[in-house]
């Protein structure tokens, strides 16, 4: 290995999602010297996986809607939610949104006639909130140009390595560039948007560079966490498109067969539980759940892959089902057409995959840790979903306290 290498800034940011990116923009904005650092390309991380359309971002309909939405967070967050950060995220939401939206980043909104379809009620949530659409490419043109405007530099493909402090104030990190040169970064506040845990796992839907670094330098160097055991597990697509995320709003016009060719759920559920029924209320979240009878497709699954040994359980879509759902499907169908070649009408393999973290490093309300000097934002962090997380606002928190840390 080459010999040390060191720079400083003010500002470091470990990370180039979502989180890393409003952090650095909104740091640099500030008129503050930002350095953001990823451990591979610019513009990595789950923000970027191309398993997915793009990600949905949910608010409060209005102003008298705040109240019932915190509400709504804190139970399904089942009592380990906090109500300090849930609610910061709640009132800051939309006006982040909008504030990126103005920059000139363009996201996808319901047609006037569609946003009352069923398909924009995000998981596990009741009603229709205020929907946002933010895609890969719309980001891709747009964050370059805000980046450089506003001074951020950028260091590729450096991987972290660990924290680094002044007394017990953090002061920076080190690096390994490109896999061989050690480097030094300092800097008088650090931020880390490093992703959530879900890389760790052997099956997962994310990149490859999400593995959870962050959490683990933060605990090493003495951070508190909050939440670690809530994690999101979805389905996904083994064979063709291999890692393409389900979209759950296709779960009803979705039909499993074991590889002898019988209904899986007509096989395994339990007596008295119908299949319709399990796919409709399976069809109100992505992410696997224990609190209703959609948990009996997942189980079932589980069950099958295990018993059988095969890699993936058969997915054949009713064309005609698909056809009588709204805006929302054609769009991810679309998509699936179109970026992974995938079509409804093929016979397609899934099983059930790690997705992402409902919990990690703990904040407060302005996006600090427990150790001075370090920030953090997006899904390295927690406190603000609990057990359950509303469908949208994994993204809608990298924004949030993305920009609260910056």
């Amino acid at each position: 290995m080459e010999r040390s290498q060191m720079e400083e800034t003010d500002v470091l940011v470990i990370g180039s999602g979502i989180a890393g990116l409003s952090a650095a923009l909104y740091s640099a904005m500030g008129g503050v010297k930002v350095t953001l650092a990823t451990a591979v390309h610019l513009f990595s991380g789950s923000t970027f996986f191309p398993g997915t359309w793009g990600f949905g971002l949910v608010g409060p309909e209005s102003e008298e809607d705040e109240e019932e939405f915190i509400k709504t967070i804190l139970s399904l967050g089942k009592g380990v939610a906090l109500p300090s950060l849930v609610r910061t995220f709640v009132e800051k939401v939309n006006g982040s949104v909008d504030e990126l939206e103005a920059m000139g980043l363009t996201l996808l909104k319901p047609s006037s006639e569609k946003e009352g379809e069923k398909e924009y009620i995000p998981c596990f949530d009741h009603k229709h909130r205020r929907w946002r659409g933010l895609t890969k490419k719309n980001l891709l043109e747009v964050m370059p140009g805000l980046l450089a405007k506003h001074g951020v530099t950028i260091r590729p493909f450096h991987k972290a390595l660990e924290l680094t402090k002044d007394n017990e104030r953090i002061s920076g990190a080190f690096f390994i560039k490109e896999g061989k040169e050690l480097v030094h970064i300092r800097a008088k506040a650090v931020i880390l948007a490093t992703g959530g845990l879900s890389g760790l796992y052997k099956y997962r839907l994310t990149t490859d560079d999400v593995t959870g670094t962050g959490v683990g330098m933060a605990l090493r160097a003495g951070a508190k966490t909050v939440n670690l055991e809530f994690l999101q597990k979805m389905i996904g697509f083994v064979t063709p498109g291999p890692k393409t995320v389900h979209n759950e709003k296709t779960f009803e016009a979705s039909n499993f067969y074991t590889g002898s060719g019988e209904d899986l759920l007509k096989k395994r559920l339990p007596e008295g539980i119908s299949k319709e029924e399990v796919l409709k209320l399976r069809a109100l979240h992505g992410p696997f759940s224990t609190e209703t009878d959609s948990k009996y497709l997942d189980l079932a699954l589980h069950e099958e892959l295990q018993e059988s040994g095969q890699k993936g359980v058969l997915l054949r879509y009713d064309a005609e089902k698909v056809k009588a759902q709204g805006e929302f499907v054609k769009t991810y169908f679309d998509w699936l057409k179109e970026e992974k070649g995938v079509s409804m009408d093929e016979d397609i393999h899934v099983a059930p995959y790690m997705h992402a973290s409902n919990g990690g490093l703990l904040i407060d309300e302005k996006a600090r840790t427990s150790l001075e000097g370090l920030y953090a934002a997006g899904e390295c962090t927690g406190g603000m979903h609990g057990a359950d997380r509303v469908g949208g606002l994994s993204t809608a928190n990298g924004i949030v306290f993305g920009k609260i840390a910056g």
